[in-house]
């Protein structure tokens, strides 16, 4: 009889944690996302390419007993030409850095930094074909969460740290994007 009960216990037990709705601290830390937007050209990129689109594939980490959380992004930027020109210009990037999340009660506000490495092709490298440099970004952005994925728009200023040109003047390659996404 003693195993009988423990039987129908265990049982019940496994029942109740299958139909049980999962836990909103559940969610796994490390999480993956995908998203687009406009981008906006800012300094030299600006004189050949006018306001484009970007595409962003992301990977993040909140854990739950630190105060930050951390993401690293590719994204791919399309700038249309400026004027009569017929090229585009394009920036890859792979960035990582930090998020640090405010109080908020019905969304998430949250600030972002960090660093990266931009490839920047087209009109705006002149007659180099392609250049690779070093960067920084910072910014906002704004997370709406639910029990299987989060949805989130961000703001972001990114500075590409380029070679002075070939008169000795230092280049100003930056670029803000405005992204939505889901993260999964």
């Amino acid at each position: 009889m003693f195993t009988r009960a423990r039987s129908i216990s265990a049982l019940l037990a496994g029942a109740a944690l299958a139909f049980a709705p999962p836990a909103a601290d559940a969610q796994t830390p490390i999480r993956v996302g995908v998203g687009g937007g406009i981008s906006m050209p800012v300094g030299d990129i600006a004189k050949t390419s006018s306001s484009g689109i970007n595409l962003v594939a992301s990977l993040t980490y909140d854990p739950r007993r630190l105060p930050v959380g951390f993401e690293a992004n590719a994204a791919y930027h399309n700038f249309a030409p400026a004027g009569k020109g017929d090229d585009n210009s394009f920036v890859m990037a792979v960035t990582g850095g930090i998020t640090i999340p405010i109080a908020s009660t019905f969304a998430k506000p949250y600030l972002m930094a960090g660093a990266g490495y931009y490839n920047t092709q087209g009109p705006t490298t002149g007659a180099v074909d392609a250049e690779r440099d070093l960067g920084g970004y910072g910014g906002v952005g704004i997370r709406f969460r639910n029990a299987r994925s989060e949805f989130h728009v961000k703001a972001t200023f990114h500075e590409i740290f380029a070679d002075r040109d070939p008169s000795g003047r230092v280049r100003s390659r930056e670029l803000i994007p405005i992204s939505f996404g889901v993260v999964f």
